[in-house]
């Protein structure tokens, strides 16, 4: 369960089914899900043909790990990235996807990215964590966040050093799970994705 739920964070994302884009051109909303987000003017939301192919290009150092992300990952609910794809460097990247609990109801949101974390340390042979979980609060509901830093490797030899970002918010018997991907390095980035953070609304 942990390598699956592990997934979502992995794959650059892309808007998916059953979900409605606000006229307002950079702002995601999703009735159904109850959430919604503003993405800077000069990011873009994903594709579901970029979904593919970067989950497709991605070489993770757990052979296991990237058998499952590939053939079993689900598209979040939306994403945003700043550039179009195709892009020739690490393009910073949001997005969101909602899951049910199951066995983790009850257990707190940084318990479940705590039990999450170590799935994520199979990405990649240099994975540290640069931000160890901690708590916080989204929308006035509970929720944790942990930022981990590696080099994302490309099945055509590409190495990109990354910081991921995570986030678990808890909502009732649901979860959503929040990622994020810039170089580490990348202030202007870092500032856009706090700036998405910020604006995320979840409905009760």
């Amino acid at each position: 369960m942990r390598r699956l739920l592990a997934t979502a964070l992995l794959a650059v994302s892309a808007v998916g089914s059953g979900v409605a884009a606000d006229d307002a051109a950079n702002r995601f909303h999703s009735p159904t899900a109850g959430l919604a987000f503003v993405k800077p003017a000069h990011w873009v939301f994903a594709s579901v043909a970029a979904l593919q192919t970067n989950r497709d290009n991605i070489r993770l150092a757990d052979a296991e790990l990237e058998r499952l992300m590939k053939e079993r990952g689900t598209p979040p609910l939306a994403a945003a990235m700043r550039y179009p794809e195709p892009h020739p460097d690490l393009n910073p990247s949001f997005q969101i996807g909602l899951r049910p609990l199951g066995a983790l109801e009850g257990k707190s949101a940084r318990e479940i990215l705590e039990l999450l974390l170590p799935g994520f340390l199979l990405m990649a042979d240099d994975v540290r964590i640069v931000r160890p979980a901690e708590e916080l609060s989204i929308s006035g509901l509970p929720a944790a966040r942990a930022g981990l830093e590696y080099t994302l490797r490309t099945v055509d030899g590409g190495a990109f050093p990354t910081r991921s970002d995570m986030v678990i918010v808890v909502r009732g018997r649901f979860m959503f799970m929040v990622g994020s991907g810039r170089k580490p390095d990348d202030a202007v980035a870092a500032g856009e994705i706090e700036e998405i953070l910020a604006s995320l609304v979840i409905d009760p």
